[in-house]
């Protein structure tokens, strides 16, 4: 009887809320193609940058530290650079669709880009919602002058957070906080006709 109430309590905790992760990267100069057990990171042939009319402000780095209270390391910050939230990227992985304000089950893309004497390393997003640890992304190997991008899909209406750490170990263990971005998860009128599962799921670009 015991287990079976743990069991329970388990299924309800992982019915709060279910995800998507995957994530991109790309050199501005070459193209690079790196896969991962749960994300895949694919580039494209053109590697010319583009802009896009929709420019709202950045959403990185409120204040000093993220919702983990880890501080923002100044070198990290220094790496990767340029963090904004949006619902779209082109085939540069350029944001296209700058907000900070989603609704459920829409891509949330944070970009960014690697500053150009940045040496190899690894972005690992930790995301966040109303001020608690969700989910990670795995680490993302990177070299300088990348442009990539974390993405991610909530079920659930909620203030968000992703903080971006910079890593030069693969497992991301002596990882340095570099940026933090905030949003804003609203409904988006679908119903479930039951909870949904904690998951993962790959998205392959074609």
């Amino acid at each position: 009887m015991i287990l079976g109430i743990i069991a329970l309590v388990l299924i309800v905790a992982c019915a709060g809320i279910s995800f998507a992760v995957y994530q991109g990267v790309k050199q501005t100069g070459n193209t690079i193609a790196t896969t991962t057990a749960n994300e895949t990171a694919t580039s494209a042939a053109n590697t010319t940058p583009t802009t896009s009319a929709n420019t709202t402000p950045t959403t990185s780095t409120s204040g000093n530290s993220g919702p983990s209270g880890t501080t923002i390391d100044p070198t990290a910050a220094g790496i990767i650079t340029n963090t904004k939230m949006a619902s779209a990227v082109d085939s540069n992985y350029n944001p296209t669709k700058v907000t900070d304000t989603f609704v459920t089950k829409q891509t949330i893309y944070a970009t960014f880009k690697i500053d150009t004497n940045a040496p190899d390393g690894y972005v690992q997003g930790k995301w966040y919602a109303d001020g608690k640890y969700a989910f990670s992304s795995k680490a993302l190997a990177v070299k300088g002058d990348f442009l990539g991008y974390l993405s991610a899909e909530y079920n659930i209406a909620t203030q968000g957070a992703v903080e971006l750490y910079w890593c030069t170990q693969s497992n991301c263990s002596d990882g340095k906080l570099a940026d933090v971005a905030n949003f804003t998860v609203t409904t988006s009128g679908m119903h479930l006709t039951q909870p949904p599962a904690l998951a993962f799921m790959d998205i392959n670009r074609p």
